[in-house]
């Protein structure tokens, strides 16, 4: 069932209905970045569990403030920015190394065309495993990263 169709200012409304606290700013914000990405993007932190449960749709903790909604969606986008510009360099290192280590193990000209080059569906399957494991591994030490340090 689809949402309808609601205007700038009715939006502004529904926020302040649901007790978030809007500004002069909030229309051209909805306007340039839409209802969906902001709200419903970044909501969570400023929900109010309970009464949310009790009303039937959501409901905002007091002093919730569509500002800080937004400053909230600007963070994210600018960390995903800087993030993204950081992953395609590594990207490209990774798919050059791969390349490289490939083409030096199967030196014939067409050899990323045969199956035999590639991984048997058994050996991908074990290969994953150890790559769960390494997961784990590395998830261990980044929760604890001054106790590994030490030991």
């Amino acid at each position: 069932m689809g949402k309808p169709f609601l205007t700038i200012r009715q939006q502004v409304e529904l926020l302040e209905k649901r007790g978030m606290e809007t500004d002069s700013e909030t229309p051209t914000i909805l306007r340039r970045e839409g209802y969906y990405s902001v709200v419903n993007g970044y909501k969570d932190p400023f929900i109010d569990r309970g009464a949310t449960a009790r009303a039937g749709d959501d409901r905002y903790v007091r002093d919730a403030k569509f500002s800080d909604m937004y400053a909230l969606f600007e963070f994210d986008r600018s960390l995903r920015e800087l993030t993204f510009h950081y992953l395609i360099r590594a990207e490209s290192t990774a798919k050059t190394a791969v390349a490289y280590c490939f083409s030096d193990v199967h030196r014939d000209r067409d050899a990323y065309l045969l199956q035999d080059c590639y991984c048997t569906r058994d050996e991908y399957a074990r290969a994953g495993m150890n790559a769960a494991r390494y997961a784990d591994e590395i998830s261990g030490l980044v929760s604890n990263p001054v106790k590994d340090a030490t030991e």
